[in-house]
């Protein structure tokens, strides 16, 4: 068993620098990452490359800034986790 088998791992600036390698290695040890970042463009392409590697993840765009946007994520990445699992 993968260290975060079964877990839901949301990561914010997940398009990018740490927050992408930071995804990608939550990822690699089986979680189920959601990637936000206000470049959704950037976080679809950390995603692709994680389903590539036999990965799970969605990819989110959100200000953090933004309560009600970051309020609507948590909500929205909720929902995306209950539909995948059980795995």
């Amino acid at each position: 068993m993968s260290r975060f088998e079964n877990q839901g791992i949301l990561v914010t600036g997940g398009a990018s620098g740490i927050g992408a390698a930071t995804a990608r290695a939550f990822a690699r040890e089986g979680g189920t990452v959601g990637v936000a970042d206000l470049d959704l463009e950037r976080a679809e392409e950390v995603v692709a490359a994680i389903r590539d590697a036999g990965g799970s993840a969605w990819a989110f765009t959100v200000d953090v800034a933004d309560e009600d946007a970051v309020a609507s994520m948590i909500q929205e990445a909720a929902s995306a986790n209950r539909r995948t699992w059980p795995p």
